[in-house]
């Protein structure tokens, strides 16, 4: 199994986090401390923090696009 890449781990859990909450404010306002903790955590302990790349997603590796009409 192919490893995830950081914001790919992190995307998934906020569209999980979206079907879960009542508001898209509330998503953004999880997603922003979500982010900042994780960022911090890595730093604090003096780890990597992953480039951010763009990619297509994969049928092959079950990537998947997610279509949200706001």
């Amino acid at each position: 199994m192919k490893k995830m890449g950081f914001f790919m781990q992190i995307s998934k859990i906020l569209m999980l986090v979206l079907l879960m909450e009542k508001s898209i404010e509330e998503v953004i306002i999880n997603a922003k401390d979500v982010l900042e903790g994780t960022i911090f955590s890595l730093l604090k302990n003096n780890l990597k923090v992953s480039e951010f790349t763009l990619t297509r997603p994969s049928l092959e590796s079950n990537e998947f696009l997610v279509y949200i009409d706001i």
